[in-house]
């Protein structure tokens, strides 16, 4: 953000904050190179992701806002700036001298924010600043004029930080005084916003929730109790408690990530975003593959690799990408694993151990055969938006919506308002009218999309309800089965065609699903566990136990325990269920064997 640009003072001290002026506004500090991102009135993200998520990308911003209208704008800092936070004006003066004139924000409760250029190793640490006043550098956002209650009360050109502020901030206390608790700090990190969360994002919103909580830092038990709180106050209505026990296993699962991804992993993974956007993805085939591929890249994201050749490695099992696809367990193990492959959009790797989840590798663009990117030719309609759908879900082929309809819904979100002829041409059809038809007219139908008076379709204000209202309404999906009777009086085969099906929701059918996942699973470890028993009979010390298998001692061994009867006591300590005696798992395990 340029204080010096006349785009830029122009925005500031509007009272009357309508859509236009927002937009206008997010759109300014884009065309400046600032990232934004839309934020609800409590200063919370409206999108997944938050801050890391936020764009210059103009069609994304148009997409946001066109959503949430009066949407206050955030803007991460520790990337052209950082701000230094003046909740109590007093401080000022408990500083050694005065700051220096720079851009400055007045802030809803008589606050202010100083923004000075960025400088090298500002986080949100404040340092031995006084009481009142805090840091947002890497790692943080602010909330930029002119949303509500955010003037700008200085226009001085922004400078660089004096040296004494910027020791004071890097300065560390070996007994620091105590600081009174941030507001977000009261709420435990449970909610990103602390508004409720609707029955068709409970699962994802508490999935992305447990990511973040570990990333922090706690341990399994907390991770549980926060989800459990969230699901308790937040969830309408609380799903069942297995089902968020379970939600925080898989997210432990991850590996914590420290900090934000490096810019050069950010960088690969929004070229490839980029090719996902601007691939078309043909027949019931393409758009299943298109689906798990999406879902491999929300995971890149977050949690990806970066190899030397500019790939992505990225883990997830292949029953978790079916799920969060919509596809079945057959479709992403046989024909879009194949698919994706073939096509050099990527492939899975041989696994190291076969308890341990699959390891996929998505290549670059320039690795695929008959993209633009690598035959270097003009980019396609959305080679610019690099964002991944936020709310659009992925939605089963025999629904409500369908694949097709959905790939549709999610253009939407990530584009804004657009022609029939816009979307039929991103699409890669030439009868708009068909699109209409097959698309357009069933997200209408199903209160997702709506066209407005100039022609042009955009998904509707509150698109997060709707999704909800479809998620819970039920349906049936009528198959045709073919038999053939012989008839006992003439003996001749007559055919009969059957018309069956069950009447669900879809939350209904992803919980079914879920709960298939789990039994294959389960019935997955206990083959394991079959075969580490064989193994370790056939072990020619029956005394000892081999080192590889000891690796293995906190989790088949502790789930051969658990089954058998044995308390777990400690991490490598159980108590037997006969006795009560403590054994170490290695010695426990040589006793249940002795005894199976």
């Amino acid at each position: 953000m340029n204080p010096n640009s006349t785009r830029c003072q122009g925005i500031g001290n509007n009272p009357d904050y309508t859509r236009s002026k927002a937009l206008g506004a997010a759109l300014a500090y884009a065309g400046r190179g600032v990232r934004v991102f839309p934020c609800r009135d409590d200063k919370a993200p409206r999108i997944a992701g938050g801050f890391q998520s936020a764009s210059t990308d103009r069609s994304r911003i148009h997409g946001w806002w066109n959503r949430w209208r009066e949407a206050r704008i955030g803007v991460p800092t520790g990337e052209r700036f950082f701000v230094v936070d003046v909740d109590r004006l007093e401080a000022l003066g408990e500083l050694p001298e005065e700051l220096p004139p720079t851009w400055t924000v007045r802030t809803p409760r008589d606050g202010l924010h100083y923004y000075f250029k960025n400088a090298e190793g500002i986080t949100n640490s404040p340092g031995v600043l006084p009481d009142g006043i805090d840091v947002r550098g890497i790692g943080g956002y602010v909330i930029a004029p002119p949303s509500p209650g955010y003037e700008v009360a200085d226009r001085s050109p922004m400078v660089e930080a004096p040296g004494w502020l910027l020791d004071i901030i890097r300065e560390t206390d070996n007994d620091p005084p105590p600081r009174r608790p941030r507001r977000s700090e009261g709420r435990r990190g449970v909610s990103a916003d602390g508004e409720p969360i609707p029955e068709g994002q409970r699962n994802r919103t508490l999935f992305m929730l447990a990511l973040g909580i570990k990333d922090s830092g706690v341990g399994r038990g907390e991770i549980l109790d926060r989800l459990l709180d969230a699901n308790r106050t937040l969830c309408q209505p609380p799903v069942e408690e297995a089902e968020v026990e379970r939600i925080a296993k898989s997210a432990m699962r991850y590996p914590v990530r420290s900090g934000s991804q490096s810019p050069e992993l950010v960088e690969a993974v929004g070229e490839m975003v980029r090719e996902w956007w601007d691939h078309r993805w043909k027949g019931i085939g393409g758009q299943s593959d298109r689906d798990v591929l999406r879902t491999l890249l929300e995971l890149a994201k977050r949690y990806g690799r970066l190899n030397e050749d500019g790939s992505v490695d990225v883990d997830g099992s292949v029953r978790v990408l079916s799920l969060a696809a919509s596809v079945s367990y057959q479709t992403v193990s046989g024909g879009s694993t194949r698919r994706l492959s073939e096509a050099g959009w990527a492939e899975k790797l041989p696994a190291e151990r076969e308890d341990l989840a699959a390891t996929w590798r998505i290549h670059p663009p320039s690795r695929l055969p008959n993209t633009l990117a690598a035959a270097g030719g003009d980019a396609g309609v959305f080679k610019s938006s690099d964002a991944l759908p936020v709310e659009s879900p992925t939605w089963r082929h025999r629904g409500l919506v369908g694949k097709g309809a959905g790939g549709v819904e999610a253009l939407l979100e990530a584009s804004g308002p657009m022609a029939r002829d816009e979307i039929a041409d991103a699409l890669g059809w030439s009868n708009a009218r068909e699109v209409e038809r097959r698309y357009l007219r069933r997200l209408e139908r199903n209160g997702l999309a709506e066209r407005w008076e100039d022609g042009r379709w955009s998904l509707v204000g509150d698109h997060a309800g709707a999704v909800g209202e479809v998620k819970d309404t039920r349906y049936a999906v009528l198959l045709r089965r073919e038999r053939f009777e012989t008839d006992p009086a003439t003996g001749e085969r007559e055919f009969h065609p059957d018309v069956y099906g069950r009447s669900a929701s879809e939350d209904e059918r992803e919980e079914k699903d879920r709960e298939s996942h789990e039994r294959h699973r389960e019935e997955f470890r206990a083959e394991l566990i079959r075969r580490e028993i064989e193994r370790r009979r056939a072990d020619e010390d029956g005394d000892t136990m081999p080192a590889t298998v000891e690796l293995l001692a906190a989790s088949r061994s502790g789930r051969m325990l658990l089954c058998r009867g044995w308390r777990r006591v400690s991490t490598r300590e159980w108590a037997s269920p006969d006795t009560g005696e403590v054994l170490a798992v290695d010695a426990a395990m040589r006793e249940l064997l002795r005894s199976a």
